[in-house]
């Protein structure tokens, strides 16, 4: 998936990371809400708070813009957690109800077209991660994917988006809370597979049959449909890549809104019209993308895949090769040719915030990304450790003093941040590996002699 640039702001007087005013310059597109959208909850006992855990937290996806339906990328004018926050209202909610995390692994806008409409779909998927005690349980997690059609539907986004939240959350209510999984603090801010929870696509070798209307179903080999459809394959059996019609037994109707299909042996991913046969080996999903169909003349990938993909595939040509091999991610179903289902700390930056100082001061200051608490520091000699995935970002640290550090991207390794004091206010400073090895020595050996 190609990451694309935004701009964090750590203000420092409480340690708080909040979004730059120029947030949105990387998009072309602004997604608008209908006028006083609201999603009033009352059949929920606790109180909700979104959490956006997508890796690319700038983009909500690709449209079509302009006469000549030019793809563009569109986002919303505020960060994404914000403004899920600000649309809810739970006029029947006790003031110390526990908290609701609904952490959005996957909220992604696209558009289509055909010889006569164009379809704007929206994907949600997102887990119910709730309070308990000193820890938090994995209550549940949802998936949606709703389309509709129309002339010019790139205005239907936003109620797309209300429309999919809303149906999220009904789901959620009417579903017996089948899950109960201890999840980690940093687990509850990442986009991650859970340790506690096994994947049941995973362990078995030949998925149930039947359609697949959401990644979650094939996922939890849960086909949402397994009596009242009719797949007519067009191919050889097992082969990698599939042209499949399927019908409704009941209508006769084509059914379009898939995320894939079972036929019990093997699962398929559906992408534009045509159906990439899923492999699991290692706890990782793979298939083969075709670049080039020989029966077509054309290249399947290339108006399907773009940005990173893309330039993938015109490495794949220029190299003599048809097909290009890519990762599923566990979490969103995102696909890409980098293997984010692995759990590892490959794909995160390891960022060590710590304080080499005394203080009579007892206060506990947050460290806030997106306006979402990610840990917090002391006033005293502390380490604070966190994981955060990589990603290219402008991003800027800055003190209440008025000093900045400011880097392009987060890449792999280890990121020192030193927070201290000048006067009343509070001050960061990036040091470098032997600069910061010094101050982190002095205080783990004075947290030693502490205990």
């Amino acid at each position: 998936m190609t990451l694309k640039r935004f701009q964090i702001l750590f203000s420092v007087v409480h340690l708080c990371i909040v979004l730059c005013p120029s947030f949105i310059s990387g998009q072309e597109a602004i997604i608008k809400l209908p006028r006083d959208s609201r999603i009033v909850v009352t059949a929920i006992e606790y109180k909700i708070h979104f959490i956006d855990a997508r890796l690319d937290t700038l983009s909500l996806g690709q449209i079509q813009k302009g006469l000549l339906n030019r793809v563009v990328t569109a986002g919303f004018e505020q960060p994404l957690s914000a403004v899920l926050n600000e649309l809810v209202e739970q006029p029947t909610i006790v003031e110390n109800a526990p908290l609701l995390y609904i952490k959005i692994n996957k909220l992604k806008i696209s558009e289509r077209t055909t010889a006569s409409r164009e379809m704007a779909s929206c994907e949600i998927i997102a887990d119910f991660i709730a309070e308990d005690g000193d820890g938090y349980l994995l209550l549940d997690q949802q998936a949606i994917m709703l389309s509709n059609p129309g002339i010019d539907v790139t205005a239907s986004h936003g109620q797309n988006i209300i429309d999919g939240l809303k149906q999220l959350l009904r789901q959620f209510t009417q579903n017996n809370r089948p899950l109960k999984i201890a999840v980690d603090k940093n687990e509850l801010l990442q986009a991650t597979k859970y340790s506690n929870q096994d994947l049941a696509i995973l362990t078995v070798q030949n998925p149930n049959k039947g359609l697949y209307f959401n990644f979650l179903e094939y996922r939890n080999n849960q086909p949402g449909e397994t009596k009242d459809y009719e797949a007519i394959v067009h191919g050889k059996a097992d082969a990698e890549f599939q042209k499949i019609k399927i019908r409704s037994s009941s209508n006769g109707k084509v059914m379009h809104d898939l995320w894939g299909f079972s036929d019990g042996r093997h699962a398929y991913i559906k992408i534009g019209h045509d159906f990439f046969r899923l492999s699991t080996e290692n706890d990782s999903i793979t298939f083969l993308m075709s670049v080039y169909d020989p029966n077509y003349g054309a290249l399947v990938a290339g108006g399907l895949l773009g940005g990173m993909i893309g330039g993938a595939i015109v490495g794949a040509l220029a190299d003599g090769h048809d097909q290009l091999t890519l990762y599923l991610d566990p979490v969103n179903g995102e696909y890409s040719q980098i293997n984010s289902g692995k759990t590892s700390d490959e794909n995160l930056a390891h960022l060590i915030f710590f304080r080499n100082e005394k203080s009579n001061e007892l206060d506990n200051y947050d460290i806030l990304l997106n306006g979402d608490q990610i840990g917090t520091i002391s006033s005293h000699k502390e380490i604070v450790e966190l994981r955060i995935p990589l990603m290219e970002v402008s991003a800027l640290f800055e003190g209440s003093a008025g000093q900045s550090i400011i880097f392009d991207q987060i890449e792999e390794g280890t990121i020192y941040i030193q927070s201290t004091t000048k006067g009343k206010e509070e001050i960061f400073k990036l040091l470098s590996k032997d600069q910061a090895s010094y101050h982190l020595q002095i205080i783990r050996n004075y947290q030693k002699r502490q205990k």
